[in-house]
């Protein structure tokens, strides 16, 4: 089937976003490949989000009669899953914009390329020019999924780390998850600072998911510097995951793949670690 006519919806969660939607819809809106709609949730904003939405031509959601969480990853897994419950319109594949992201124009069309290529692609996204990322981690911003992917995976799940879930997800029912690191999208604002009990549901999280203790030992480790506050959120999230009781979620993953793939990703890393040990050894030569 030609890209063009592959058809796509734009999904994007907002709340109080009136300075950055307006460039992100343009920006969407500007794609070689043009989208048969845009949806947007709007979470219960206090500015002009929906307005400017709506005259951009969005199809706005509002949020109704939802309770708020005190987690955002709640909030927008939510949203994603209603917006997706309300769409009206054909489509092969979601993607998935987050309101700080802008994309090139060749964006989508890129992206159509690489389901074409590979029918067992489930998944994929570029590289958002904020975060330098690892090897096999698929960045959230601004995302495509394919409809018989989210379908075969039953949706996103209402949970913290949904993204992460939706692609643990995709690999254990057989799909590939990709990032075209060479396909770069501008990120507005970075990462916003997290709160020491997010730290905590982050590790229970993980727990949740059953990934090994290595795995996530290796993941705190890694954001002990770069995570805010620094150095605290280690311990945070270690304390998450070996020592909070909080109600047990069932997010309908294999806990033997899981940890095979946790054990897998850690091995990875340590490559990772030694190939860029060797090579800052040789340029020091």
């Amino acid at each position: 089937m030609d890209r063009t006519e592959q058809k796509y919806v734009i999904l994007t969660t907002a709340r109080n976003e009136e300075n950055n939607i307006r460039c992100v819809i343009e920006a969407a809106k500007n794609q070689t490949v043009k989208p048969v709609a845009y949806y947007l949730y709007d979470d219960m904003s206090e500015d002009n989000t929906a307005k400017i939405a709506e005259a951009l031509g969005c199809i706005v959601v509002n949020a109704g009669c939802f309770d708020r969480s005190y987690y955002s990853g709640v909030n927008q897994s939510r949203g994603f899953k209603h917006l997706v419950s309300s769409v009206k319109h054909d489509y092969d594949y979601i993607l998935k914009l987050d309101a700080d992201s802008i994309i090139p124009p060749e964006y989508v069309e890129t992206l159509l390329e690489a389901f074409n290529k590979n029918k067992r692609l489930g998944i994929a996204a570029g590289a958002g020019d904020l975060y330098d990322l690892r090897q096999g981690r698929i960045t959230d911003g601004a995302r495509m999924i394919s409809r018989i992917c989210y379908m075969r995976i039953g949706g996103y799940r209402v949970a913290v780390g949904f993204d992460s879930l939706a692609v643990y997800s995709a690999r254990m029912y057989g799909f590939t998850c990709k990032t075209l690191r060479r396909l770069k999208y501008r990120e507005i604002r970075e990462g916003r600072k997290r709160r020491a009990a997010d730290w905590v549901i982050n590790g229970y999280e993980r727990r949740n998911m059953h990934l090994g203790f290595m795995h996530t030992f290796m993941a705190a480790l890694k954001n002990l510097v770069s995570g805010s506050p620094k150095i605290l959120n280690f311990f945070l999230v270690m304390y998450g995951y070996l020592l909070y009781c909080g109600p047990r979620r069932d997010h309908g993953l294999d806990s033997d793949y899981m940890r095979q793939y946790g054990n897998y990703e850690v091995i990875q890393y340590v490559h990772e670690v030694l190939s860029y040990l060797h090579r800052s050894g040789v340029n020091n030569l």
